[in-house]
């Protein structure tokens, strides 16, 4: 933010708003609460604010999802939301958790429930789901073509699945790869979160051995992480990726 402040950012896009190039000003915020009501405060010309929301990170105490989605609103501004899926994240759960949302509504996908929640709250302009299959875009339509934001019951089913997701989920990586250009031994570091997950989640290590020999080929290990803290500090989720690689490099690199 300092950078974007010296570089005279906001100053370039409320000129071309003024000479009317564009209609509407927003960014796209990755931080703390405490910073987007600072930036808000300093630019209240902006229109649109993008922010990751996701039933996942509502009550996350890293990425604090409903702090940020509730300053944006108290600045009345409109949202666009980001990793309503969690990039995929949420579209396959525990079994224990689709149990209890096929319960109740038997039809429904477990990522129609993650679009149904974002797109129930209020102030919302837009939802991005990233879809990568003709099927994801059907039922991605269906969603919306009827649109029912979820009823208090169905919050409480959330809360429940929240809790099976975080026992099963050791690393919340969203893939984004902003982790790896900076980091100076090309260590593909979205990989190998997936294949830490799928070792946590599995308790095996048969499989995720397979897939860590693939994922360093031709790149770096886990072991050759120097810890230098370049993917830590870029990292949207936040997450503690030098002592990650270092569990990695034990199971795998010796």
């Amino acid at each position: 933010y300092p950078k974007v402040e010296n570089l005279r950012v906001f100053d370039f896009i409320r000129q071309k708003k003024d000479e009317g190039v564009v209609k509407n000003t927003g960014f796209s915020f990755h931080g703390s609460p405490e910073l987007l009501e600072e930036i808000l405060n300093n630019h209240p010309d902006i229109d649109v604010v993008q922010l990751q929301i996701n039933y996942l990170d509502w009550e996350d105490s890293t990425i604090q999802s409903r702090r940020c989605y509730e300053i944006a609103r108290a600045h009345n501004k409109s949202i666009i939301v980001m990793e309503p899926i969690k990039s995929g994240g949420l579209a396959i759960i525990p079994k224990d958790a689709e149990d209890l949302m096929q319960a109740v509504r038997p039809d429904d996908t477990p990522a129609s429930w993650a679009l149904r929640f974002v797109a129930g709250l209020e102030g919302i302009f837009m939802v991005l789901s990233g879809m990568n299959a003709l099927e994801q875009v059907r039922d991605n339509i269906r969603t919306f073509d009827s649109l029912t934001p979820l009823p208090l019951d169905e919050h409480a089913i959330l809360e429940q699945v929240v809790k099976s997701v975080r026992r099963n989920c050791a690393a919340a990586c969203t893939s984004c790869r902003y982790c790896i250009e900076g980091c100076p031994k090309d260590i593909q570091i979205p990989v190998l979160l997936s294949i830490y997950n799928e070792m946590k989640r599995y308790g095996d290590i048969t499989f995720p051995r397979v897939h860590y020999q693939h994922a360093v080929y031709g790149h770096g290990k886990a072991g050759d992480c120097i810890e230098c803290g370049e993917c830590e500090q870029i990292c949207p989720q936040h997450l503690p990726i030098s002592q990650i690689m270092k569990e990695l490099a034990v199971k795998f690199d010796t």
